[in-house]
């Protein structure tokens, strides 16, 4: 089948959901209060973490994860986030669709497993803190690595004492805004502002290399937007420059509210995109 198709999850899809899971559990079925109760209403689910397939306009199948934050009633603590993760089909076979599920799953659990998942749902929890010293050689192993180098305008290995003196100039500097944004407890990417004369700021941001594709830099990049706004309220608007070919930085503007003009990426300070608000 080649009309198959991935997408968020719909309200009008729990329908769809119950008749797959009454397929595939057949000596438990669940119904629609149950499913709510302890799925939809589950404080730790997002619906961008339940992507459906369906073929022909039908709902064939789901893909449910859950980075569990809040802990269950009369659960044991943990240190470390829980994952859960079901996939179900209709019994008939659609391979396409199951293959396009394995996929989008794979997106999200890969080597680091529940880390990478729970990052990805928990994006827009993204907070930033001012950067400091000690966050130097976490900063420089993150842009030494060569798949951040490659989307850098420089993309010539850092040299580790001349990148010590960088991080002290700019921390020394009333100019420039540099922070950490953090998901949790786990650091997971950088954000800077230079400030200009005309009280506009440049951007400059880059990620764990680990975890691209998570949609971090959305979040990071308004996160960090916000802050800038708080700690120079005079603020014009914000600009930035992607390397030629870098088409996911450039989606990641875009979606952010900034438009592409005369070589550079331009947002108004004023602008707030929906996910902000």
């Amino acid at each position: 089948m080649t009309d198959t198709a991935v997408r968020p999850f719909r309200p009008n899809d729990l329908p769809g959901v119950l008749r797959v899971l009454a397929d595939a559990m057949l000596a438990d079925p669940i119904s629609e209060a149950r499913f709510t109760r302890q799925v939809l209403l589950d404080p730790n689910v997002r619906v961008d973490g339940i992507p459906v397939a369906t073929c022909g306009g039908r709902f064939i199948g789901f893909c449910l994860s859950i980075a569990r934050q809040t802990p269950l009633e009369n659960a044991a603590p943990v240190d470390a986030l829980e994952l859960v993760r079901l996939v179900a089909t209709t019994r008939i076979a659609f391979p396409p669709a199951r293959v396009r599920l394995s996929e989008r799953s794979r997106s999200l659990v890969d080597g680091n497993g529940a880390r990478r998942c729970a990052l990805s749902l928990t994006a827009d929890t993204l907070a930033v803190r001012p950067a400091a010293l000690h966050d130097a050689r976490t900063m420089f192993a993150w842009r030494n690595d060569p798949a951040s180098r490659a989307v850098s305008h420089d993309t010539s290995e850092l040299n580790w004492n001349d990148h010590l003196r960088w991080v002290a100039a700019v921390l020394a500097d009333p100019q420039r805004c540099l922070l950490i944004g953090r998901v949790g407890a786990i650091d997971v990417g950088v954000i800077r502002f230079d400030l200009r004369a005309d009280q506009t700021a440049e951007v400059s941001l880059y990620l764990d290399p680990e975890l691209h594709g998570l949609g971090l830099g959305h979040s990071l990049l308004l996160a960090g937007e916000a802050r800038c706004r708080e700690l120079t309220p005079a603020l014009r608007g914000f600009e930035a420059t992607v390397r030629a070919g870098n088409d996911s930085s450039q989606r990641m503007f875009a979606g952010c509210g900034y438009s592409f003009r005369e070589g550079m990426w331009h947002k108004a300070a004023g602008t707030i995109r929906l996910q902000e608000i």
